[in-house]
């Protein structure tokens, strides 16, 4: 599927959610847990607060790719 067979708010969708996508990830490789100083707790929270983010990026690109099927 192409970005230009997507209308412009779908495309808009794709874009963000790969942004958001690509923040999460760069979070991850940042690694989250280094910052020890708030507890082992708050780093766990941290690394799984970056993981869900890059689901919610993913489920947006695939929300605005499926909205576009139908």
């Amino acid at each position: 599927m192409e970005l230009r067979s997507l209308d412009p708010t779908a495309g808009i969708a794709v874009v963000l959610g790969l942004f958001v996508a690509l923040a999460g990830a760069a979070t991850v490789v940042g690694m989250p847990w280094q910052y020890l100083n708030g507890g082992l707790g708050l780093a766990v929270l941290r690394g799984l607060g970056a993981l869900l983010t890059v689901a919610l990026g993913a489920g947006l690109v695939r929300l605005a790719v499926d909205a576009r099927r139908a």
